[in-house]
C-alpha cells in the first residue's frame, strides 16, 4: 500500500543471492532436478554472537528436505559435500544447515531437491561443530546454543588466522538439451566479504 513500509524476508545470502545464482546456472535447462548451495565465509569476517547461537541451534537437529523420492529427514551439520569455488577460495567442504533455501528453491524450480551447506574456513572450527552435532544426535547434549559464548570466544581468539574473503556458490543439476547437465555459479569477494550479504537489500 502506498505510504506503507515494505517488509521483506530472505533478502540476504539466503535466499536472494543463492536464488539469483541458481537462475543464472540453470539458464537453458529444460528441467532442474537439484540445487546445491554453499556459503563459505573467511575466518576474519566478523560474526556476532547471534550468528553463532543460530548455527549452534541447528546442530544435529532434524530438518525436512525435498528429495527425488519425496520428503526426507536430514540432520544439521551432516552430509558433508565439497563445492569447488574458484581461487582464491578453492574447494570447501560444507555441511547441511536448515534455511529458507529448502522452502524457496523447490518452489522456484518445480520441486527440485534443494540443499544448503556452510563451512568455516578453519578445519578446527568445522571439527568442533561436527563434534557438538554428534553429541546432539546421540542425546549427550540437548542445548548446543548454550555453548555460544564459549565458541564465540574461541572464534575471537582465532580471528587473526585465515582470510577476509568469502564466497557463495550454487551447483545446479538437471536436463539441458536432452542430456544430464551440471553447471555452477559463484560470487566472491577478496575483502570485506560480509558486504555480499547486504547486496540484495541494497539493490532493493
Amino acid at each position: 500500500r502506498k505510504g506503507q513500509p515494505a517488509i521483506c524476508s530472505a533478502w540476504s545470502t539466503v535466499s536472494a543471492l543463492t536464488a539469483l545464482l541458481a537462475r543464472l546456472a540453470a539458464e537453458g535447462f529444460e528441467r532442474v532436478r537439484a540445487v546445491y548451495s554453499h556459503m563459505a565465509p573467511g575466518n576474519r569476517s566478523p560474526r556476532s554472537g547471534a550468528i553463532t547461537a543460530s548455527l549452534l541451534r541447528g546442530l544435529g537437529r532434524p530438518m525436512e528436505l525435498l528429495g527425488p523420492d519425496g520428503t526426507r529427514t536430514a540432520r544439521g551439520w551432516d552430509e558433508p559435500r565439497v563445492f569447488p569455488f574458484p581461487p582464491p577460495v578453492g574447494p570447501r567442504m560444507g555441511f547441511l544447515m536448515d534455511c529458507a533455501d529448502h522452502d524457496i528453491l523447490p518452489e522456484l524450480f518445480d520441486g527440485a531437491t534443494a540443499e544448503f551447506r556452510a563451512s568455516a574456513e578453519l578445519g578446527l572450527l568445522n571439527a568442533a561443530a561436527s563434534g557438538l552435532s554428534s553429541c546432539v544426535r546421540t542425546g549427550l547434549l540437548r542445548r548446543p546454543q548454550a555453548w555460544a559464548g564459549v565458541l564465540s570466544r574461541a572464534v575471537s581468539l582465532l580471528g587473526g588466522l585465515g582470510h577476509e574473503w568469502g564466497a557463495v556458490g550454487v551447483e545446479v543439476r538437471g536436463d539441458r538439451a536432452g542430456r544430464h547437465a551440471v553447471r555452477r555459479a559463484a560470487i566472491w569477494a577478496q575483502a570485506d566479504a560480509p558486504a555480499l550479504a547486504v547486496l540484495p537489500a541494497a539493490v532493493l
